[in-house]
Parts: structure tokens; C-alpha cells; sequence
């Protein structure tokens, strides 16, 4: 082989050089980018002293949504201003970012919070599943690390079991510290979990969210209250998102499975405007012992509750083929003005089961007349195919509206629990006001289940009629 020249070696020097400067660089901008990560989270020594400062801090999960599968995050516009990482940063792509697993039976989500809505009991917290056919969660050890030189604390945790039996596999355990002194929860960079009563052994790092009363972002969002799987309908999604921004939905939050990113096909025009957001969910066979009842419903709706605390006044969670209609006010955010009169946490709709074949009248005539482009009898909406219906009342089948900074564990249908003593548990709305309208294929009374018959006799119900202009653009 030949010699190098002198030239050469100095090219080679100069280039292993370059690569060292590029490493040092890459850990330093790493560590830079670490530290601003989290800065927006910390709990700082003003807080303690003023907890009912309004402010945004609490925001560092409530950006926008995220663009297409391998993409950048969509920037949406809203009051948010913080960079664009840190937005991406809330939008974990991997399993590892997702969740923690404790053991092959036990997993946590890989996101904290601080819960300082009433500062005399400042507490953190962590959304925990356990597969309940295997035996209760073991206990969990959490290692609180600060950002500044003050010694992590290993603190005992306990929890709250979010089972009611159901079809869930895999349960939610809202994972809590005992009540914390303010020397141990401000200046918290970040935590890790260990079932090792020294912390030993620790998890991966999980990042914090501080949750602390401040304005609303929005009056009314909704939670589609399971994961979309890869078998999902893209037309009953696009009709529910439509239907809910015309009651008055502000924000509307959905999360995915692995497969199911066609979704932001769908749905793109409404994530860049800020009204959508999607979020990965994956909790999959890759992560737990087999399947789970809608991808592990209950963890679903803790988060999306737990997610929109102080972010929205009023959160509603149902299915994609269900609808919160107003029966006498134009929007959602009306009726709940004229309703809330004491502080609350639940409100409960009757279930609606519309039935029939017959479309609303309206829907009808511009079809005859061919008066809305928009209108297409192939592609209708499928709150415009029946116009009959009947009223289920009971809590189980009823779905909910929550006020989530009331709440601690919510359910499909009702609370788990919840504030006592500074809110009411439920009111039931009535029916003449608002209820929730269920387009269910093939249930209607269910002589197998006395609580999923039908309460009231069939009876005409147009009041979808009044949002076909704000859904098509057509006045008729």
C-alpha cells in the first residue's frame, strides 16, 4: 500500500478533527435542548406562593396537533407561541416514548404531572395499566430528579384503580406521591419510576406537565373516547369532526394505532387549522400481553382528561358515531350556560338511538331539487339518514360531558372519582335541553339488557336540520 502524502494526513487529521467537533457539538446542543424541554414545566418558588396566578404555563402538553406520519408537526395557529420542538416533543412517534414498561403485565405512560389544583395538596401523578387478569400493580418508586443542584427525592407511591370491570384487559391505576411539601415539587426537571424502594434500577426519563388553575384555552372539546385502529371508517370520522365543530367544538382530540395514519388524510385541513389534533396511542401487542378492549379504553379517556385540564372548560368523550346536539341552543357552550348553575363534574346525556331509514325532510328536498352541490345522495352523512328516534335513559348508557378540572379518574358513562366537596358528582340533562344522539348499525332495544331499551316510544327528531348550513355552506 502506498505511503500517504503529507497533504493527505493533514486532509485525514482535519477531517477526524471536524468529526470530534461535531460530537462535542451534538452533546452540548443535545444537553441545551434537554434542559429547554422542560424549562416550561418547572415549578418555580412564585408559583407556590400565587397557585391561582392565571397564566400559561400549564400548557406544555396543550399545543396543536401533529402533521402526517414522518412528517414535521403540522404549526397550527393558536395563542401557543412556544418552538417547534417542544411541540414535537409532546407528539412521541415510538413505543419508547410512549410508555414504560414495569413488567410484561404493567405499563406506565410516558408523562407526569404535577397536580397543584388545590395547593394544599400538591401531589404528582402518573397514568399507570395493569392487565387485570394478572395480579395487582406492584408498588412504584418515584425518583423526582430538579434542574437545579438539590438531590433527587425517592418518594412511595400509591394509587386508584380506574377498573370497573368492562371489557378492558389492560385497567388504568392513576399512580400518585403522598402530598407534597412545596421544597418537593418546585424546580422538578423530570421524574423516573423504579419498584425498587431505593429507586434503583430506574426508568427512562419522563417528562412533567405542571397543572395549576389558569383561563381556559377553549369552552368545548371532545375526546373520541378509544384509539382508531387501522380498520377505521374515514368517512364517520369526517362526519363526526363536521358535526361536532357545527355544535361548537373548539378543539377535537383523537388518538391512533399503528396503521391508522391515514387518518391524517382525512383530517389535515382541520389539523392545520387548530380545531384537530391526533395523537399517537399504540397500545398494542408489542407492548401488552394481547389485546384490550378498544386499545385500552379506559387509559384513553384518563389521558385525554388529564390532557385537557384548565385547556377546556367543558370536555365531552363518546364514539365516532355519536353526536352532542343541543336541543333547544345553538351550540353546545349555550346549553351548558343555561345548565350549569352549581359546580358540577358530570354531565350526563340521555342516549338518542336514532332509527329508520327515512332522511331529514330538508335533506330530502335539496336531493329532489338538486338546490346543494354539497349534498350528494351516495355520500350523505349519516346524521342525515334518519330522522326518527327514541331516548335510553340510565348512566349506562348515557354519555358525558366532564369538567376536568373536577375530576381525577373519569369512565366511559360517569365519573370514577373526582373532587368531593367542591363539586357536585353529576347532573342528568334534560331531555328537552340536550342529549346524545347514537347512530348505531343494529341496537335498538336490547331485550337481553333491561338497561339498553328504548324509555320513550319513537318519536320525529329534526333538529340536525339547523347545522346543514354550517356544514355544507347551503341555505335550505
Amino acid at each position: 500500500m502506498a505511503l500517504l502524502t503529507g497533504r493527505t494526513k493533514i486532509v485525514l487529521v482535519g477531517i477526524v478533527a471536524f468529526l470530534l467537533l461535531q460530537l462535542v457539538l451534538y452533546e452540548t446542543a443535545g444537553l441545551d435542548w434537554y434542559k429547554k424541554v422542560f424549562q416550561s414545566s418547572v415549578v418555580t418558588k412564585d408559583d407556590v406562593s400565587s397557585v391561582q396566578h392565571v397564566d400559561n404555563e400549564q400548557s406544555s402538553t396543550q399545543e396543536t396537533s401533529v402533521g402526517p406520519a414522518g412528517s414535521r408537526p403540522a404549526i397550527t395557529p393558536n395563542k401557543d407561541n412556544r418552538p417547534a420542538y417542544k411541540k414535537a416533543f409532546q407528539h412521541p412517534k415510538t413505543y419508547e416514548e410512549l410508555f414504560i414498561l414495569i413488567s410484561t403485565d404493567y405499563i406506565v405512560r410516558r408523562l407526569g404531572y404535577i397536580d397543584l389544583r388545590q395547593n394544599k395538596t400538591a401531589t404528582i401523578r402518573l397514568i399507570a395499566m395493569q392487565d387485570k387478569r394478572k395480579t395487582p400493580p406492584k408498588p412504584l418508586f418515584m425518583n423526582v430528579h430538579y434542574s437545579d443542584s438539590k438531590p433527587t427525592a425517592c418518594l412511595p407511591t400509591k394509587w386508584d384503580c380506574g377498573g370497573l370491570g368492562g371489557l378492558d384487559n389492560y385497567e388504568v391505576y392513576l399512580v400518585k406521591t403522598n402530598v407534597l411539601n412545596p421544597d418537593q415539587y418546585q424546580l422538578v426537571s423530570h421524574i423516573t419510576v423504579s419498584t425498587n424502594n431505593d429507586c434503583s434500577s430506574e426508568s427512562g426519563v419522563i417528562p412533567i406537565q405542571t397543572i395549576k388553575p389558569k383561563e381556559y384555552d377553549h369552552n368545548f372539546g371532545v375526546c373520541i373516547h378509544k384509539g382508531i385502529g387501522p380498520d377505521f371508517k374515514p368517512k364517520i370520522l369526517l362526519d363526526y369532526v363536521k358535526m361536532h365543530l357545527a355544535v361548537g367544538a373548539e378543539i377535537i382530540t383523537i388518538y391512533i394505532q399503528t396503521g391508522a395514519e391515514g387518518v391524517y388524510d382525512i383530517l389535515l385541513p382541520y389539523i392545520n387549522k387548530g380545531t384537530v389534533e391526533v395523537l399517537d396511542w399504540k397500545l398494542e401487542p408489542n407492548i401488552t400481553n394481547g389485546g384490550s378492549h378498544h386499545y385500552g379504553q379506559t387509559g384513553i379517556i384518563t389521558e385525554c382528561l388529564w390532557r385537557n385540564i384548565y385547556r377546556v372548560k367543558y370536555l365531552g368523550m363518546n364514539d365516532a358515531d355519536e353526536f352532542f346536539i343541543p336541543v333547544q341552543h345553538k351550540t353546545i357552550s349555550e346549553l351548558m350556560s343555561d345548565i350549569d348553575k352549581a359546580p358540577t363534574a358530570t354531565f350526563g346525556f340521555p342516549n338518542f338511538m336514532m332509527k329508520g331509514n327515512e332522511m331529514l325532510p330538508k335533506v330530502a328536498k335539496a336531493l329532489s331539487s338538486n338546490s346543494c352541490s354539497e349534498i350528494k345522495k351516495d355520500s350523505l352523512p349519516i346524521y342525515y339518514t334518519r330522522s326518527k328516534g327514541c331516548v335510553m335513559r340510565g348512566q349506562y348508557v348515557q354519555k358525558v360531558i366532564f369538567r376536568p378540572e373536577a375530576i381525577y379518574i373519569p369512565w366511559v358513562h360517569h365519573l370514577i372519582k373526582w373532587r368531593r366537596g367542591e363539586y357536585r358528582e353529576e347532573l342528568v340533562v334534560p331531555e328537552d335541553k340536550g342529549l346524545s344522539y347514537h347512530y348505531r348499525d343494529g341496537w335498538y332495544d336490547r331485550p337481553d339488557t333491561k338497561d339498553r331499551q328504548c324509555s320513550t316510544p319513537d318519536y320525529e327528531a329534526t333538529v340536525v336540520e339547523r347545522y346543514i348550513k354550517a356544514i355544507t355552506g347551503c341555505d335550505i
